[in-house]
């Protein structure tokens, strides 16, 4: 959660506004998976990664999570927000996982569609809340980030 908090420092300081970390918004827990390469996990664990990669969201992660529970944490997260919060803007900053279900809920998308989902670093994803459910503006926009030709990003926010 750390480099979220981070990310959501950079965002929002130039606005005043402080980050409040939220469980509903923690990471994915890949359990015994954590630390440990892809090479290791699937010499380990070899049903479990070819389920994971094949079929993400029917698989407990050994030690951690399945997307079901995340799914669900994170999504009643972002509506509470959004009923809170009606009418205004709010950022919630999360890592990949989260926020690829939280896309998958905001539109409505079956579990499945999980791998099809691709977010990168600092990534935007921009959704407009409506009583009959969410508009999607923006998903995986990194337009902000411009490199500069020496390794150097900028990110203009």
């Amino acid at each position: 959660m750390s480099r979220a908090v981070e990310t959501a420092r950079i965002v929002l300081e130039p606005h005043g506004i402080e980050a409040t970390p939220h469980k509903g918004l923690l990471d994915f827990d890949y359990g015994d998976w954590t630390g440990k390469t892809e090479e290791v996990v699937a010499k380990t664990w070899p049903e479990e990664y070819a389920a994971w990669n094949a079929r993400p969201h029917t698989v407990r992660v050994p030690g951690g999570n399945t997307l079901q529970e995340v799914f669900d944490r994170a999504f009643e997260f972002m509506e509470s927000v959004a009923q809170r919060h009606d009418g205004k803007t709010v950022a919630l900053i999360a890592h990949r996982v989260i926020n690829k279900l939280l896309i998958i809920g905001a539109m409505n998308l079956d579990r499945d569609r999980f791998p099809f989902i691709i977010q990168g670093n600092c990534c935007i994803n921009q959704f407009k809340h409506t009583e009959k459910g969410y508009i999607t503006e923006r998903i995986n926009d990194v337009a902000h980030i411009r490199n500069m030709g020496n390794g150097l990003l900028t990110m203009d926010f």
